[in-house]
């Protein structure tokens, strides 16, 4: 009878290893020129509406979502008017995040990812990254550090950013910087009506100007379409959302980096910015 009650227990174990083993598989492969964001299930709610957020990675606004490890988290926080207040999870969660909101109005939720490192075979991969979301004089630059064209080494960082609104409308946080190397700040409020919606890009707290920044939109009828805009002199891009569409904003800085300064010996490293919310 013993032997029998274990059986289940077992299964289970097993299935959770698995998952774990696949969702570290996703983090290898997926990584690679995708993006990261944070996807709420619900973006609007009453008040005690829990709070439920997939943290994906994938392509086009479409990707997998992966269980909670605290070892792959440097950051998970609500923004608050004076700071941040962590939020924690249990090994294995999906969604990644589930917890309350804990104020009325207006919530952020703020995630930075422990760095991870790349390995590129090929200087083509790397081609393809850097004309996808980069500078292509990046490339010149590599070619002028007498980088190699094959076997090198890049470390990532991701850093992502949701707006949800829980009960009263117009209450709550307003969006500002959170101490990001990297990040976008909405400077306004889901609610302001037809406005064109002023989204700020911040590079270690200073505006960064001249970036390139895709904007995926998904409709109602989930078609997926996306955009490119290049940040003005002060760090901004303006957008005019639709109701009922959910937007995610993406930019990545890729940076040149000493392989003495760093474990991994890495020559490049990438900082992935990420924002997403939901017209009321």
């Amino acid at each position: 009878m013993n032997i029998g009650r274990k059986k289940p227990v077992q299964r289970i174990c097993t299935a959770l290893v698995c998952s774990f083993i696949y969702s570290s598989l996703l983090l290898s492969y997926t990584a690679i020129a995708h993006e990261a964001w944070l996807a709420p299930q619900s973006y609007h709610g009453e008040r005690q509406t829990p709070v439920q957020i997939d943290v994906r990675i994938g392509q086009n606004f479409i990707g997998d979502a992966l269980r909670y490890r605290p070892r792959v988290i440097s950051k998970l926080a609500f923004l608050t008017p004076t700071g941040t207040a962590p939020i924690s999870g249990r090994l294995g969660n999906q969604p990644f995040i589930q917890t309350n909101a804990p104020i009325d109005g207006q919530n952020i939720v703020i995630y930075q990812s422990q760095p991870e490192k790349v390995l590129y075979k090929r200087l083509d991969k790397f081609a393809d990254f850097v004309q996808e979301k980069g500078d292509e004089e990046l490339l010149n630059q590599h070619r002028q550090r007498g980088l190699p064209d094959k076997y090198f080494t890049e470390t990532y960082t991701r850093f992502a950013k949701t707006i949800i609104l829980r009960g009263t409308a117009g209450k709550g946080v307003q969006d500002s910087k959170a101490g990001l190397d990297v990040e976008f700040v909405l400077e306004g409020r889901l609610i302001d009506g037809d406005s064109p919606l002023p989204i700020r890009l911040y590079y270690q707290s200073a505006p960064l100007a001249e970036a390139k920044i895709t904007i995926f939109e998904k409709g109602r009828d989930g078609q997926i379409s996306q955009q490119k805009k290049f940040s003005d002199g002060d760090g901004y891009i303006y957008l005019t959302p639709v109701e009922g569409h959910e937007y995610l904003i993406d930019h990545v800085t890729l940076r040149a980096i000493k392989p003495e300064d760093n474990p991994h010996q890495a020559v490049w490293e990438s900082l992935w910015a990420s924002l997403t919310f939901k017209i009321p």
